[in-house]
């Protein structure tokens, strides 16, 4: 099976959980299988077969896991560990757990981006409105003083041309089309369409969320590997798998190289600047108590809680700037409406 054939995090999800269910209820690894592959999409269902065949061969579900190429290094190393039916169990359980926690706040990152998304619709929606049809409309009214002016276009003060201009352009096709190509890209950028989730790091706001998120899913990881009994340079690349920033996994791998050389796992974090520095810190506190199970566990807690308290304070700032925006689009064409008319009126005294 060709890695291209990698399974989505929410089918892997699936699959550990009802392979779980279906062991406990009694049925033996083939057949568990067997029931899966008949129930599962098109898709994933030569990913199944391939792991009933194995089964069947004698492999034990790790080390079928690890022959298909379709599921993430981190699931394979941790089911690698599991050789008997009660570890294999507390294993599927476990990497169910942990990929839908990342999941979630994945998806949280996901749906705190729908508020913002809205209200720039709103925005973009009531500007064009404004500044297009209804803009147009006056100008070019019969019953206006400055139907004259418009019929004369060399007359026009230059705010004046420029508010016309602007008004026909947005009431064209090509000025609309234009209007929703934009908000359509936005949208898409915000919505993680096409990939773009790998730009989030670099965009003002989200780019520091990325970040920290990523660094707990990493700490997550890195605690269940260095449980399974992993060293530490293959538990840190391992766990660096599931970011979902490759600039994240390109400084784990110069980190892994550090440690390599003999260097800490604090130090070397600090010198590739790959962590948060608050992150840092509990990750150095960490390793000085050689990663006791707690430790880790507490520090992505704690950067957890930090990540939801940020999201809510930046969501509370969303409708005040957004009042804001649309006070500016509002103001701006009003401007656009009196201030011909003030002009005209002075001329006529």
């Amino acid at each position: 099976m060709s890695p291209l054939n990698r399974l989505a995090v929410s089918d892997v999800i699936q699959w550990a959980r009802e392979l779980a269910a279906l062991l406990r209820m009694g049925y033996h690894m083939p057949e568990a299988l067997a029931r899966l592959k008949s129930s599962a999409r098109s898709s994933i269902r030569p990913v199944l077969d391939t792991l009933e065949q194995r089964t069947l061969a004698g492999d034990v579900l790790g080390d079928a896991v690890a022959r298909t190429g379709a599921f993430p290094p981190m699931v394979v190393r941790g089911l690698a560990a599991a050789r008997d039916s009660q570890a294999i169990l507390q294993t599927l359980d476990h990497l169910a757990n942990m990929l839908e926690r990342d999941e979630d706040r994945r998806l949280g990152i996901v749906g705190a981006l729908a508020y913002p998304r809205l209200l720039l619709l709103i925005v973009a929606v009531l500007g064009w409105l404004m500044l297009g049809p209804v803009l147009h409309a006056f100008y070019s009214s019969n019953q206006t003083e400055l139907s004259y002016q418009m019929s004369n276009p060399d007359q026009l003060q230059p705010y004046t041309a420029a508010a016309y201009g602007l008004s026909t352009w947005l009431c064209s096709w090509p000025g609309l089309l234009g209007l929703i190509v934009m908000v359509g890209f936005l949208e898409g950028v915000m919505s993680g369409w096409w990939g773009t989730t790998r730009w989030w790091p670099r965009l003002p706001l989200i780019g520091s969320r990325m970040r920290l998120l990523d660094t707990i899913t990493w700490c997550d990881w890195l605690n269940h590997l260095l449980a399974q009994g992993a060293p530490l340079p293959e538990a840190v690349s391992l766990a660096a798998e599931g970011a979902m920033s490759e600039d994240f996994t390109t400084r784990m791998k110069r980190v892994v190289k550090r440690l390599e050389q003999g260097g800490t796992l604090s130090d070397s974090l600090a010198a590739e600047r790959v962590v948060p520095p608050s992150a840092g810190w509990l990750i150095a506190h960490a390793e000085a108590i050689q990663f006791a199970r707690p430790a880790l566990d507490r520090a992505a807690r704690c950067m957890e809680r930090g990540l939801l308290e940020k999201n809510g304070r930046d969501l509370a700032m969303l409708e005040p700037l957004a009042v804001l925006g649309l006070g500016l689009v509002m103001g701006l064409a009003l401007s656009f409406f009196f201030l011909p008319l003030y002009t005209l009126m002075g001329h006529l005294h």
